[in-house]
């Protein structure tokens, strides 16, 4: 939880935050989304909808950023 961490510079926090950014999204499942990674639950919706064009790419749709 980035509450508790304390930055000693910008790029330290922007590493850090990158770091917790790529979890949240890719790794830790989601209760709300099924116990699904924001990702996976992306990339599942456009194949069950039939999405071709994407207008972002998955990593990022719908997902935390800074």
């Amino acid at each position: 939880c980035l509450n508790r961490e304390v930055f000693r510079n910008g790029k330290e926090a922007q590493v850090i935050v990158e770091a917790f950014r790529q979890e949240y999204n890719n790794y830790r499942p989601h209760s709300s989304l099924g116990y699904q990674t924001p990702a996976e639950f992306a990339r599942r919706y456009y194949e069950e909808n039939q999405i071709t064009e994407v207008k972002q790419p998955v990593e990022k749709a719908g997902s935390l950023s800074f």
